[in-house]
């Protein structure tokens, strides 16, 4: 789906998720250590790279996987960068809008999206991934830049008992003033940090959850879903691609670094 099509997902939009995160093809490999593999490559749509992480999970079920990534009160415990988080609406049971805000180190501002979130789960794999939309309940907000996820998601896929593949996907801009070489050397060489997080993650969601006493899982079962609909009202009319309602930011960042961009430009990261 494009940035702002907000609508139920298809076949035909899962079917693309799953084919880039399983076709390796116009890729290039950046990282790969200790079956940690990231790999990047640039698209028609960002000046921002889709990266690609795939690990081998140890230990780790498809399912506790699946729950630790859906957990929002689990989210609050790991997640050391979110600000705040919430869903607003949902189109169906498997097609959630919510906000998602980002801490972000001095002197950059917060950062936050409005995402359309959908999800669907076999006994061999899953799927969990969103794109930006715009939602009245959530306008662009005076102290954070609002930013575009053009593709951001989850694949499981169960390998046996008792280990799972994972692979993150994401093609997000932060947008501001930040420059394509900062963000782009940043996001690729965070991403192994990042794999490795989630990887720590899941190892505690059983413990966690069993302490939490939490006693039911809304994306296992629809009727504890108790999000109101999607009042089509709510969609601001505008519903382009460009970037004209995203806010442009400055902030003190020294963006000149050519050579850096130029190697980045080339595939050669470091």
């Amino acid at each position: 789906m494009d940035v702002n099509e907000v609508r139920v997902s298809t076949d035909k939009d899962f079917e693309h998720f799953h084919s880039l995160v399983n076709n390796d093809d116009g890729w290039t490999n950046s990282y790969n250590k200790n079956n940690l593999i990231v790999k990047t490559r640039w698209t028609d749509e960002s000046r921002i790279k889709l990266i690609k992480v795939s690990y081998p999970m140890e230990n780790v079920t498809l399912e506790t996987l699946y729950d630790a990534l859906h957990d929002p009160e689990y989210r609050k415990v790991w997640d050391k960068d979110m600000a705040n988080s919430y869903d607003i609406c949902k189109l169906n049971d498997n097609n959630v809008i919510g906000w998602y805000a980002a801490k972000m180190p001095p002197p950059l501002k917060f950062r936050d999206w409005c995402l359309l979130r959908t999800w669907k789960k076999t006994d061999k794999e899953f799927m969990i991934f969103n794109h930006s939309v715009e939602h009245n309940a959530v306008p662009v907000r005076k102290n954070y830049v609002r930013s575009i996820s053009y593709l951001t998601g989850y694949y499981g896929k169960k390998l046996d008992k008792n280990t799972t593949q994972m692979i993150f996907l994401t093609q997000t801009d932060p947008k501001g003033k930040l420059p394509k070489w900062f963000v782009n050397f940043l996001s690729t060489s965070m991403a192994p940090r990042i794999m490795k997080k989630l990887y720590k993650t899941t190892l505690g969601y059983e413990k966690w959850h069993k302490k939490s006493g939490a006693a039911h899982k809304p994306w296992l079962e629809p009727e504890h879903n108790k999000l109101p609909l999607l009042d089509r009202k709510d969609i601001p009319s505008c519903n382009s691609n460009d970037d004209d309602g995203f806010e442009m930011i400055d902030e003190d960042i020294d963006e000149t670094n050519a050579e850096m961009e130029e190697k980045i430009s080339n595939g050669s990261d470091e």
